[in-house]
């Protein structure tokens, strides 16, 4: 069954630990695995906002930067 992110509506609480449980259906949208790394933004008191990084892309993103830095450097 393919669901659509409209008809996705979960809830959670957070432990005494400050850790949240990302629903099922959620991780599975997401394609969300073990040891899948989030950034974690505050928009604001009552609202925070989860990004998915892509551990593939960031490693390309620093390779890059790092081969710019070092063509600066003698």
């Amino acid at each position: 069954m393919v669901m659509k992110m409209q008809e996705i509506i979960e809830t959670t609480k957070m432990s005494t630990r400050g850790q949240v449980i990302i629903p099922k259906d959620v991780r599975d949208y997401i394609k969300a695995e073990e040891n899948t790394i989030f950034t974690v933004i505050p928009l604001d008191k009552d609202t925070i906002l989860m990004k998915k990084m892509d551990k593939k892309k960031l490693l390309d993103e620093f390779r890059n930067i790092r081969g710019s830095i070092k063509e600066k450097l003698s």
